[in-house]
Order: C-alpha cells, then sequence, then structure tokens
C-alpha cells in the first residue's frame, strides 16, 4: 500500500481486512507521510502530507504502531 492510508476513511477497518486476508507469516507492507513535529520544523512549516482535503489522517512512528497493534498486527 504506497501512499494510501493517509487517504482512507476508515483505515482501522481496512487494516483489519487486509490482516485477515493475509496468509500466516504474511506480510502487510505500507508507505505514509512522516508528521512528527520536527520535521515540520525543518521544512519551515511546510509538508507535502498536509494535501487538505485528500489527506484524512496524519501519522507518526508512533500512530503507526497503535493502528498495527490495535487491528492485530505485530513485529
Amino acid at each position: 500500500m504506497w501512499a494510501t492510508i493517509e487517504h482512507l476513511r476508515k483505515p482501522r477497518a481496512t487494516v483489519e481486512k487486509l490482516f485477515h486476508m493475509l496468509k500466516p507469516g504474511g506480510m502487510f507492507i505500507f508507505n505514509t507521510g512522516n508528521d512528527q513535529k520536527y520535521l515540520r520544523y525543518l521544512s519551515s512549516g511546510y509538508s507535502m502530507w498536509y494535501d487538505l482535503p485528500g489527506h484524512l489522517f496524519f501519522y507518526n512512528p508512533r500512530s503507526i504502531k497503535v493502528l498495527l497493534k490495535f487491528t492485530g498486527f505485530k513485529k
């Protein structure tokens, strides 16, 4: 899933479905922007990930870990 998760209206439900579709030991590979405050500071407040209204959610490493944990994924 390349630069897609931030566009989903129900990302948790989608990731849960993907989890259940995978075979045991399967991998879910995805990419999304990193919404960490220090990155916005370094880029003078600009971030290509603030593409409203297209981007509905913004993620950082912590929020991704929480999403994956609640949908059944492990490291």
